[in-house]
């Protein structure tokens, strides 16, 4: 009377929605690697929380958004005088455990 439970059925079903969260999670990550305006205009016209929930945002976001800083990696950076409005070029220093500084 009763029919067994068809475990294959039920195997193929997990691979096809395992390989769908995989392929998901590929393609957001490849959005989030494009320029945040971009991103931001795919993200809107998601709905809702539904990337929050089904895939790892947060780890995603942070390896797509990660950068290269190493000891003493140098970075310019742009300054404003407020009085002249002139740009100057003022270079810092990353230097681990004492962490930024100026050169």
């Amino acid at each position: 009377m009763w029919r067994k439970f068809p475990k294959r059925a039920l195997i193929r079903a997990l691979v096809v929605i395992a390989l769908v969260w995989v392929l998901g999670c590929g393609a957001l990550y490849r959005i989030m690697r494009q320029p945040p305006e971009q991103f931001g205009h795919f993200m809107a016209k998601l709905p809702g929380p539904v990337p929050f929930l089904l895939f790892p945002f947060e780890t995603l976001w942070m390896q797509a958004r990660a950068g290269a800083c190493a000891s003493c990696d140098l970075s310019t950076r742009l300054l404003v005088d407020e009085a002249r409005k002139e740009r100057l070029g003022a270079a810092l220093c990353f230097d681990g455990a004492k962490g930024i500084r100026w050169c």
